[in-house]
């Protein structure tokens, strides 16, 4: 992931509103917050657990430009089912795709489902009277498509940056060709040797997490 940080750190640092979606304890938070001091970044973590030691890792690390916004995001505005450890403890596992939790993970942790609420990006963004949106990291194991879904105005009228943890399959991928392709973003995948771009969204790549963006600027 070292190299996933190395590129976002670039863009944040031209970024005056980042929204950290699946913020968990704060990695991409504070990363935000220390490249660039000037900068406005909403966390959202839905998950109190994670969401307490997320309010203190930015008190540590003196972060005093992130607002933290518990709720989940999806592609519209309600309660829904989100999975969680039944032990309490910190998780970076945790999701809105309940049945994604218990599959891909069951053999770390117990489930339960709590209801947590749902906002939209496009809702949250209108709302609160922001005027430019320029980077979204997202990692919501598995629930990338609705996040997306509920983002698509951003999307077009702010054209931020996007660097998403996906979990490759034919679903994501036909969404990557038919909603964000016509809004002239295209996929990076990242390692060492730097960015490599793709017509379509690989799977057989080493890390899940890809750039989407309309124009390279590094």
């Amino acid at each position: 992931e070292i190299d996933d940080l190395k590129y976002f750190s670039q863009l944040a640092t031209k970024a005056r509103v980042i929204l950290d979606i699946g913020a968990n304890t704060g990695l991409y938070s504070i990363l935000s917050s220390k490249s660039n001091p000037r900068s406005q970044i909403y966390a959202f973590e839905p998950y109190q657990t994670n969401s307490r030691r997320l309010s203190r890792n930015l008190e540590l690390n003196t972060c005093n430009n992130v607002e933290i916004v518990n709720d989940a995001l999806g592609e519209d505005v309600r309660k829904i089912e989100f999975a969680v450890p039944v032990d309490g403890e910190i998780c970076d596992i945790s999701s809105a795709d309940t049945d994604f939790s218990r599959r891909f993970y069951k053999k770390w942790r117990d489930y339960e489902n709590i209801k947590v609420s749902q906002n939209t990006v496009d809702d949250f963004v209108k709302n609160n009277g922001i005027q430019s949106v320029d980077l979204i990291k997202i990692d919501v194991e598995n629930y990338e498509i609705p996040v997306l879904k509920g983002a698509q105005q951003t999307l077009r009228e702010h054209g931020p940056a996007l660097l998403v943890e996906i979990f490759v399959d034919k679903e994501k991928d036909d969404y990557f060709k038919d909603y964000l392709v016509p809004l002239g973003y295209s996929c990076y995948s990242i390692s060492k040797s730097g960015l490599r771009s793709h017509p379509s969204i690989p799977a057989d790549q080493t890390s899940r997490n890809f750039l989407f963006m309309k124009n390279l600027s590094f």
